[in-house]
């Protein structure tokens, strides 16, 4: 009745006249018992909707109780349950005030740690602290590690349970919730299998190697036991390192997918099966999936047929894979790892570069510096090193004579080069005086670096005559010549541009003369005299009609005189 109360934990619920609900933890009486243990219910729990008809939440919100109305809605009973199984919720106390209400005891009990209570524990290096623990049923609070143990505790019950924690150890989607906790995740560390069906599960380290071996598994509780108090027997395998990446051989891969193990068998397999790691092929379970191709080396299992060695070639040829290491670890524990010889015997796949980066060339008053990669600044007369001798040497040239590659192969600002041209060859650059004669004698062209060596500290070699400089007899000759060729060339172009301006006037002349006349023709009919024409026009017409009166005249005379001869 109303002025009656209930408390659980810190939370107190005062029950009031039907519909006056207003304060926190206030509950309305309703229409009936059935309805006022409903609303109680509902404020226990937070469900529902608060309000004056139902109840007012408490202050205190509760968090460690849940309530149920068993049985029909016509219940005059209801149940309190801790939120979370085990014995902790032996110690909630519920009180009444007012008489008119009793529960059948002043402190929640029957909170068991028995066979639903049992728990097993992962613990060590690698398995953490994860701890699974049997429950009749999950709690009401999402509690992670919660296992639903079998109903029964014959065979059938017992192979229930044993599912129910393999399922929680490998967090299997379809006991989410159900037969254990949804706070619960997958093991990271092991996995569990069927041991003999119905009655033992067998545990293993998800990777291979000896990590696994310092990881002890316990039971608590009496209800189960566990055949080894650690795991053990995890090998380090025989490994393969070449590069930096580590080739491991297993029996077989780990549960989690791991890179680089390879799967050991008969000595063709598995090389076969290193060779297929290493060079990224196609993997039918014989390696590791998140495997990938190795960047420096490539493998050959030898013979092809029944292989009973393997061959390592660099992936970049030339004589960068002289310097990879190959490193072979021993078989088990405690066994130190062997180095191989470096790969050797690669060559220069084209000629070393004739020019190094910080090496530089000056070839008259431009001095041009080889540099690997261009400054993010433009930069003049920086030319980049090519990956071989020509391609270098063309760089150069092209940065002398302001040639293609302006803002890729040398430096955008670079202008021409005022004293000399150049032109590369397979092996050697040529420069040449931009003057002819002697005067390109002076030019000097200096290198700086031992990458790079030229004939002649000093252009030499131009003679007097290479031009007409006119100091010799023979020059002036020569330079008459040119020049008497040159006239009769200029002579015999202007006759024959004469002779087509001659022809284009004449087609003028005729052009101009139709013009005059159809100009003539079109003033005539232009200027015509209208009046005298129209006069004569006049003139005629009457004269014309005259005569055709005369006519008639006369032939009536005719008529006249038959007449007179009837």
């Amino acid at each position: 009745m109303a002025t009656d109360s209930v408390t659980i934990g810190g939370s107190t619920y005062q029950f009031v006249a039907n519909g006056t609900a207003s304060a926190a933890g206030d509950i309305s009486l309703g229409t009936s018992q059935t309805q006022a243990l409903a609303n109680l219910a509902a404020a226990v729990n937070g469900t529902g909707v608060a309000g004056a008809s139902t109840y007012i939440a408490p202050t205190v919100a509760q968090t460690h109780v849940y309530a149920t109305i068993p049985g029909s809605n016509q219940s005059t009973t209801l149940t309190f349950t801790a939120d979370v199984n085990g014995l902790a919720g032996n110690a909630i106390g519920s009180t009444t005030t007012g008489g008119h209400a009793s529960f059948a005891g002043a402190t929640l009990n029957s909170g068991t740690a028995a066979v639903a209570g049992d728990n097993l524990v992962f613990s060590g290096a690698a398995g953490g602290n994860q701890t699974y623990t049997f429950v009749h049923s999950l709690s009401h609070t999402a509690t992670a590690g919660e296992v639903v143990v079998g109903a029964t505790a014959d065979a059938p019950g017992e192979a229930t349970s044993l599912t129910n924690l393999k399922q929680a150890i490998n967090g299997t989607l379809a006991g989410l919730g159900s037969t254990y906790s949804t706070g619960t995740t997958a093991n990271i560390n092991f996995g569990a299998a069927d041991g003999t069906p119905g009655s033992t599960l067998v545990f293993k380290a998800l990777a291979n190697g000896t990590t696994g071996n310092s990881n002890a598994v316990t039971i608590n509780g009496g209800h189960g036991t566990v055949s080894g108090a650690n795991f053990s027997g995890g090998l380090v395998g025989t490994a393969l390192t070449i590069g930096s990446q580590t080739y491991t051989f297993v029996n077989q891969l780990s549960t989690t997918a791991t890179a680089n193990e390879v799967v050991a068998g008969t000595l063709a397999q598995s090389l076969t099966n290193l060779a297929a790691a290493i060079d990224g092929a196609a993997n039918t379970g014989n390696y590791g999936t998140p495997t990938v191709a190795n960047t420096l080396a490539t493998a050959t299992a030898t013979p092809a047929q029944s292989p009973t060695g393997i061959s390592f070639a660099a992936v970049t040829p030339g004589l960068a894979g002289d310097q990879i290491v190959a490193t072979i670890g021993n078989q088990g524990t405690g066994g130190s790892g062997t180095t191989l010889s470096a790969f050797t015997g690669g060559q220069a796949a084209i000629a070393a570069p004739v020019a190094a980066a910080g090496n530089s060339v000056t070839v008259g008053t431009q001095t041009y510096n080889f540099v690997t990669d261009l400054s993010a600044t433009p930069t003049a007369n920086e030319v980049v090193v090519g990956n071989s001798e020509i391609v270098s040497l063309q760089n150069l040239a092209n940065a002398v004579n302001g040639g293609a590659g302006a803002g890729s192969t040398y430096g955008a600002p670079t202008t021409t080069n005022t004293s000399a041209q150049a032109t590369a060859g397979a092996t050697s650059i040529t420069f040449t005086a931009l003057t002819g004669g002697v005067n390109g004698n002076t030019i000097a062209s200096t290198e700086v670096g031992t990458a790079n060596t030229f004939g002649g500290a000093t252009f030499s070699g131009g003679t007097a005559g290479s031009a007409n400089d006119l100091l010799t007899a023979t020059d002036a000759t020569s330079a008459l010549a040119t020049i008497n060729s040159s006239i009769q060339t200029v002579a015999g172009l202007r006759g024959t541009i004469g002779a087509t301006v001659n022809r284009l006037q004449s087609a003028a002349g005729v052009i101009t003369n139709q013009v005059q006349n159809l100009t003539g023709a079109e003033d005539g009919v232009r200027a015509a005299d209208i009046p005298a024409t129209v006069a004569t026009l006049a003139k005629y017409s009457i004269l014309e009609q005259t005569g055709i009166s005369a006519l008639a005249q006369a032939n009536q005379q005719q008529q006249l005189v038959l007449k007179l001869l009837q």
